[in-house]
Parts: structure tokens; C-alpha cells; sequence
């Protein structure tokens, strides 16, 4: 059969006119990314490309138990956490998604508001305590 290279266990895909294809556009794709995304509308990427993106590192995330060790030594789970928007929306479903695979205190410590929530806790212990 034409485009097969057969061995005495397993056939192999002969792939060199896809390899020559792909890595002739390839040039061209990062152009254009490039050349998107260097103009001030982020407003499009944020609301199109963010959550699609972390939608899909919430699914490699769920069955990668190293790549969610990695992921919050890099700070991506900081950033995401930043990330919060209003209930419903697709971003928000996405950092969900994220976030459920995670233990909820890493994401109450990685939130952005934990340090407010534990100082109030402070302040209460404090003032329960003056009350002895």
C-alpha cells in the first residue's frame, strides 16, 4: 500500500508530505498569532480564546497528577484564581473546572481574597481573646 513502510511487527504512517506541509505553515500560523494578538484587542481573547484554553488545563489537569503539582509551582492556579468572573460565565465554568481537581484548601489559599479571609480570622480571635 502506498504510504505505508511495513516492519514484522507494527505498520508505520509514512507522514513525510504531512511533516513538510505542517512545518512549511507552521511559520505562518505564528505570524498571524503574533500579529493578533500584538494589537491592543484583548478583550477578544479573553472572552473567545481564556476559556477555551482553561477549559482544556482543567481536563489535562484531572488525569495529570505531576502536571497539577507543576501547575501550582508555576503560579498558574494563582492566576487562575485571578482570573474570577461573574457566575455562568464561560471563564468562570472553566476555573471551576480547574479548580476541581484540586483539594479546596489549595484553592481557598491560592484565592485572592484568602489573605482578607485570614486576617479577619485573626482579628476575631483577637477579639475574643481580649474578652478573657
Amino acid at each position: 500500500m502506498p504510504g505505508y513502510a511495513w516492519t514484522k511487527a507494527w505498520p508505520r504512517i509514512y507522514l513525510g508530505p504531512y511533516v513538510q506541509h505542517c512545518s512549511g505553515s507552521t511559520p505562518a500560523l505564528i505570524e498571524g498569532f503574533t500579529q493578533k494578538f500584538s494589537e491592543p484587542s484583548t478583550e477578544a481573547w479573553k472572552l473567545f480564546y481564556l476559556p477555551l484554553v482553561c477549559a482544556q488545563v482543567g481536563k489535562v489537569l484531572g488525569n495529570d497528577p505531576s502536571g497539577r503539582a507543576a501547575f501550582v509551582h508555576s503560579g498558574g492556579l494563582a492566576a487562575v484564581q485571578q482570573m474570577a468572573e461573574a457566575p455562568g460565565s464561560k471563564l468562570k465554568e472553566a476555573v471551576e473546572i480547574i479548580n476541581s481537581a484540586y483539594p479546596e484548601e489549595i484553592v481557598k489559599y491560592y484565592s485572592p481574597t484568602y489573605s482578607q479571609q485570614l486576617l479577619e480570622k485573626l482579628e476575631g480571635m483577637s477579639t475574643t481573646q481580649a474578652a478573657y
